[in-house]
């Protein structure tokens, strides 16, 4: 199996922002949105932006919109995977895959929708897809990738007025990711986290607007898949409550059901 290019060396300007971040989340240092968000500001600087859009392609829109808010949000992610323990007890391999996951969950969300852009996922999951043969993953096939990249990022509906996923492209989606990446892959788990980690039981606060259905679950995920999906979605959960009284309660909550999707799967 090809080595995974280490997020450290390839993209040392977010490594190092999540680094530096890491001790001061865990510590509970920030109270305010407003001042957390004042520390990344530099994210948004058009020198930082323009030298991590020429390794990867797509961070300058989620660092433009909104004040970088999708930027500096994906920080806080890999920030709070870095803390979590399901990170720090993984093997060296799926800490580089949740790595990776955290930095592309969003590289295609439109904050425009804010949280009703159910499906920012999907088509982050076939941006990353692109993404990762450029970075040096392995692909076994090139034929008609672009094609199977163009369903990914289509698999999209609206549901009450929201964006979500439209699960009827599953088959086609799923055939063709193990067609390109193979099975049991690091890049297949990688896309499988980016465009699934709005696609399970996450809070009661916070549903999801679709959500895959046991069987579906039984069909398109393993445990290994869990292993790098399960932190992606606490890292992503605890970085819209790390200012929040409510961080502690909705860590756990998302445990258990990250715990009943295990079980599903056993």
């Amino acid at each position: 199996m090809a080595k995974i290019p280490v997020l450290s060396e390839t993209l040392p300007i977010l490594w190092d922002a999540a680094y530096a971040l890491q001790p001061e989340l865990k510590n509970g240092l920030y109270k305010e949105w407003a001042y957390l968000y004042r520390r990344l500001d530099f994210l948004t600087d058009k020198k930082w932006i323009n030298a991590v859009e020429r390794i990867l392609p797509g961070w300058e829109k989620v660092a433009t919109q909104n004040e970088g808010q999708t930027a500096k949000h994906t920080i806080v992610v890999l920030a709070c995977c870095l803390n979590l323990p399901e990170y720090k007890n993984a093997s060296a391999q799926t800490r580089r895959e949740i790595e990776w996951a955290a930095i592309f969950h969003d590289l295609d969300k439109d904050v425009q929708y804010g949280r009703g852009d159910g499906a920012h996922g999907m088509r982050s999951a076939g941006l990353a897809a692109q993404r990762l043969v450029d970075l040096g993953f392995d692909l076994e096939s090139k034929g008609h990738f672009d094609n199977w990249v163009d369903v990914v990022k289509s698999a999209q509906k609206q549901v009450e007025g929201k964006w979500a996923a439209d699960f009827s492209r599953l088959p086609a989606i799923w055939t063709g990711l193990h067609y390109f990446f193979g099975f049991d892959t690091p890049a297949t788990r990688i896309v499988k986290a980016v465009m699934f980690h709005q696609s399970l039981s996450t809070l009661d606060d916070w549903p999801n607007p679709v959500i895959l259905s046991d069987d579906e679950i039984r069909t398109y995920l393993t445990l290994e898949d869990i292993d790098v999906l399960g932190p992606l979605m606490l890292g992503d959960s605890d970085a819209w409550n790390v200012c929040e009284p409510t961080r502690d309660r909705y860590m756990g909550e998302l445990r258990g059901n990250i715990e009943k999707v295990r079980k599903v799967l056993k």
